[in-house]
C-alpha cells in the first residue's frame, strides 16, 4: 500500500482490512503530532491510499482507490503505463484544442511546428522517459502524433493527381504522403527515436554527477539480496535477470552505437559498462532521432539468450568502471 499526499508518500505492508485501517489512523496521528509542532496540519481529504490488491480489502473506506493522479502523472495499482498512456494522450489533446485556430492560421509552417513541439508533443511525452513503453502504447501515440502534423501542414501532407476514367472523363485524386515524408517536411522525428534521445541524455548526466545518480545506477544495474542471478554480468553482457529499464536503456545505447561506427568495437567488447567511459560521454543523443518508425533497434532476450558470457575482456570492463568511480571520488574530495 502506497499513501500520496501533496509531497508525502507512505508505504506499508497490510494484512487484513483491519491493519489497513489501524495503519492509517497511526499514520495520521503521527504526522498531525509532528506538523503540529510547525502550526500546520494536513488534508485527509486530499489524501489517497492505493492498495495493491483491492480486492482483498472488503471495507469500505473514501481514500482507496485502484488509480490516482500524483503530480501530473496517473498510478495503477497494478503498475499498469496503460491508464497513463491514455492521460497523456488527453493532455496532448488539450494543448492541441487550446490553440486550434493557430494550427489553420497562415502562421509560417517552421513556427506551427515549434510552437507543436513546444506544448503538444511535451504534453505527450512528459514524465514518459522513466516508463517501459510496449509497442501498442508508441503505436497509439504515434497514430496521435501524424493526426496532428497533418492538420498543421494545412493540406500540404498530399498531393493530387489527374486521372482518367475509362469512359474518359478526368477527375482528380488525392493522394497522401507516407507518414515518414510528413516527418521529414516538419522536422519532427518518430515519438520513440525522441524518447530514446531524451532516455540517453538522462543516462549521460547520471553517470557525468554520479554522486546524486548513483542509487539509479545501482537500481539498474546492482544485483539485490534476494536475486540469485547477476542483472549484468562481469564482461558487460546483459543476462535473463535483467530488468526492463536497463534492457530499454540498453537498446537506446545501441541504437546511437549503430550510427557511430568508430565506437562499436568498444560498446561491442564491453557492453553496458560503455556507460563508463568517456567515449560514452561524447555521444550526442540527437543522433537517435529518425524519421524512420523502422530505424530503432529492438533488444529482447533474444539477442543475448545463445551469448550469455561471450567472450571479452573482463579486466578492461572492471577497470573501466573502477577508473570512472576512483576518479569521481578524487574529483570530489577536491571540492
Amino acid at each position: 500500500m502506497t499513501v500520496l499526499a501533496d509531497d508525502l508518500a507512505r508505504a506499508g505492508y497490510c494484512t487484513s482490512s483491519e491493519d489497513l485501517f489501524r495503519q492509517i489512523q497511526m499514520w495520521d496521528s503521527t504526522l498531525d503530532r509532528h506538523l503540529a509542532t510547525l502550526g500546520i496540519s494536513q488534508n485527509l481529504d486530499k489524501s489517497k491510499f492505493l492498495v495493491a490488491n483491492p480486492s482483498d480489502f472488503p471495507l469500505a473506506h473514501p481514500s482507496i482507490c485502484k488509480q490516482l493522479e500524483y503530480v501530473g502523472s496517473v498510478l495503477s495499482h497494478d503498475g499498469s503505463i496503460a491508464p497513463e498512456i491514455q492521460q497523456r494522450l488527453k493532455k496532448a489533446k488539450r494543448a492541441w484544442m487550446t490553440l486550434r485556430k493557430f494550427w489553420s492560421s497562415a502562421a509560417p509552417e517552421k513556427f506551427k511546428v515549434t510552437c507543436y513541439r513546444a506544448l503538444v508533443q511535451n504534453a505527450l511525452l512528459s514524465g514518459l522517459e522513466a516508463a517501459v513503453l510496449d509497442k501498442e502504447h508508441i503505436d497509439k501515440m504515434e497514430m496521435q502524433q501524424m493526426q496532428y502534423l497533418r492538420k498543421l501542414m494545412c493540406g500540404g501532407a498530399c498531393y493530387k493527381t489527374l486521372k482518367r476514367t475509362l469512359d474518359g472523363r478526368q477527375y482528380v485524386q488525392f493522394n497522401a504522403l507516407t507518414n515518414q515524408v510528413v516527418r521529414e517536411l516538419t522536422g519532427v522525428p518518430t515519438l520513440q527515436s525522441e524518447l530514446s534521445a531524451r532516455r540517453l541524455k538522462w543516462l549521460q548526466q547520471l553517470v557525468r554527477w554520479y554522486s546524486a545518480g548513483a542509487p539509479t545506477l545501482h537500481l539498474l544495474e546492482a544485483k539485490f539480496l534476494w536475486e540469485s542471478e547477476e542483472q549484468i554480468s562481469q564482461t558487460g553482457k546483459l543476462t535473463q535477470a535483467t530488468n526492463p529499464w536497463t534492457l530499454q536503456f540498453y537498446s537506446d545505447i545501441k541504437t546511437a552505437v549503430r550510427k557511430l561506427p568508430h565506437l562499436q568495437q568498444l560498446f561491442g567488447s564491453i557492453g553496458w559498462w560503455f556507460i563508463y567511459t568517456e567515449e560514452f560521454q561524447t555521444i550526442k543523443p540527437c543522433v537517435i532521432k529518425s524519421y524512420d518508425s523502422a530505424a530503432a533497434v529492438v533488444v529482447s532476450y533474444e539477442d543475448f539468450a545463445k551469448q550469455f558470457e561471450t567472450q571479452g575482456d573482463t579486466r578492461t570492463a572492471k577497470s573501466l568502471f573502477l577508473d570512472r568511480y576512483y576518479r569521481h571520488l578524487a574529483s570530489l574530495t577536491q571540492e
